[in-house]
């Protein structure tokens, strides 16, 4: 017997003097084939059902968000991916326009996907730096319309005007590959020199070796930042946010310029120095990088609006950045690493404060030494201190509407007792910790200890108590031994999944 392609079985004859052996594998072959013929029965049927069930799916059909043909999307949908799909790459905006006919009549058509300008110093292979070209700024101001202007400028990976040894040496071993030369014995000498010269690992620039990939781009990021000034500023006055990171190099014959204020030695000062015209509508400012930027300057003569400012400044000392246009306008004010000479006072000028964040900031006093600053703000909701100690000994805050008090310290920190209704404690571990001391049979570094006291010392009346940076089991001792406030709900940590537990809650008891 054997099976067709019909899956119908066709009759074959054997000899009848066949060996038994044969006989009985004769048998097998013709079970096996009755077999198939039964699979291919129910595959013929399954396939039918198959066919059926098909054709009613569709109807029934409901597919997850993330698998759908993307052009069927309303235009207002699509804006949407478009402004998600553009932020950190703005730039990439030309890239869409070819995509289909009706992405480029849609994009083209929306002014607010032109209104964020992002100028930013990207890292391609091989290590080259790119920028934007200026016709992209030009469109962003043309396609706009009128729509107020974000602006981003990103310019950290600006490359120092100065090529250093190691630079040098790698110019000069590309060159000698590209011939064809052996440069083993070249290397072999250059790693002896960087494992046995100390000096080696110190910033080396040499100001007769200029980089010429720093002039190209040093004009290229000038040429995009006049363009965001050009026509006099008449953009500008559409400008209600402004992010500005400056480079992150600072060049040999230049580095006396953060603690001297000098305008002529500042690396970035002539790279920003054409935006001097107003933004009356900027009510938002980040900057980041020393950014001398003139519209802050002391004696600029526009008044600034602003109701958020976000300072950065590692690296530049001299920041005036509270003047006396800000006063009745700021509601969030955030400065990390900020040498200021304002000093506190102007501090107590922000009625309208909302926010205030102080983070590794030496702000100078200026007042008698041993007093102590008193500050008002009857409209603060949220405060943070973060790495600060040295400052809980010369201020006071009295905030009536204090919502939430976030503080980070690496030991014990004097109260300031500032009544809150939410306290966040952050233990920022210090890597010089040695020396263990037990509580309930738990061990800990002593600063662990130490920083837990504190906490419940600036606890004041807060019916909440989150804290960081301590392990669950070291915080559950502590209560054990620990007299808990009647006016404290709730104490909380994270877990390491980001799960928020409760170690105590008085709502359970």
């Amino acid at each position: 017997m054997q099976v067709s392609s019909t899956g119908k079985p066709v009759r074959r004859s054997y000899r009848t003097d066949l060996p038994k052996g044969i006989r009985n594998k004769i048998k097998k072959l013709n079970a096996h084939e009755k077999r198939i013929i039964e699979l291919q029965n129910t595959i013929i049927g399954l396939e039918t059902q198959h066919g059926i069930v098909n054709t009613k799916f569709p109807l029934y059909q409901i597919l997850p968000n993330c698998i759908t043909n993307i052009n069927q999307l309303p235009s207002d949908i699509l804006i949407i991916i478009f402004e998600l799909a553009l932020r950190g790459c703005h730039p990439d905006i030309n890239r869409l326009l070819r995509v289909s006919r009706r992405w480029h009549d849609l994009i083209l058509d929306t002014p607010s996907l032109w209104a964020r300008i992002e100028l930013i110093t990207r890292k391609e292979e091989h290590g080259k730096i790119t920028l934007p070209d200026e016709s992209y700024v030009q469109a962003c101001h043309v396609r706009s319309a009128n729509a107020p202007l974000r602006i981003f400028l990103d310019y950290r990976n600006l490359p120092s005007r100065y090529i250093s040894e190691q630079q040098q040496m790698n110019r000069l071993l590309h060159l000698l590959r590209a011939e064809g030369a052996d440069v083993s014995l070249l290397t072999e000498l250059w790693e002896k020199r960087r494992m046995h010269d100390d000096d080696f690992d110190e910033p080396a620039w040499y100001s007769t070796t200029r980089s010429p990939a720093h002039s190209t781009l040093f004009h290229r990021a000038q040429a995009l930042v006049e363009e965001l000034a050009t026509d006099d500023g008449e953009h500008m006055e559409r400008w209600i946010e402004a992010s500005f990171f400056g480079p992150l190099n600072v060049d040999h014959e230049s580095e006396d310029a953060w603690s001297h204020d000098s305008d002529e030695l500042h690396p970035t000062r002539e790279l920003l120095s054409s935006l001097e015209w107003p933004t009356p509508n900027l009510v938002k400012l980040h900057l980041s990088g020393g950014v001398p930027l003139p519209l802050l300057d002391e004696d600029a003569e526009q008044e600034l609006q602003l109701e958020e400012l976000d300072i950065t400044d590692e690296h530049f000392r001299e920041v005036n950045l509270l003047t006396g246009t800000l006063w009745e306008t700021l509601q969030r004010l955030h400065l990390r690493n900020v040498n200021c000479r304002c000093g506190l006072m102007p501090l107590r000028y922000l009625e309208f404060l909302e926010e205030l964040t102080i983070n590794s900031c030496t702000l100078y006093y200026h007042d008698e030494p041993g007093s102590i600053l008193t500050f008002l703000f009857p409209h603060l909701k949220r405060l943070t201190f973060l790495d600060v100690g040295h400052m809980a000994h010369l201020i006071r805050f009295i905030s009536p509407t204090l919502e939430e008090l976030y503080v980070r310290t690496t030991s014990e920190m004097p109260a300031l007792l500032i009544p809150t209704q939410l306290l966040i404690w952050e233990y920022a571990r210090d890597s010089s910790e040695q020396k263990i001391e037990t509580l309930s049979g738990v061990k800990a570094p002593e600063a662990v200890w130490k920083t837990l006291n504190s906490a419940f010392e600036w606890l004041g009346q807060a019916h909440g108590l989150v804290i960081y940076g301590v392990s669950e089991k070291v915080i559950s001792a502590y209560l054990e031994d620990e007299e808990i406030p009647e006016t404290l709900d709730v104490v909380q940590t994270q877990c390491r999944d980001g799960r928020f537990q409760n170690l105590f809650s008085r709502v359970s008891e």
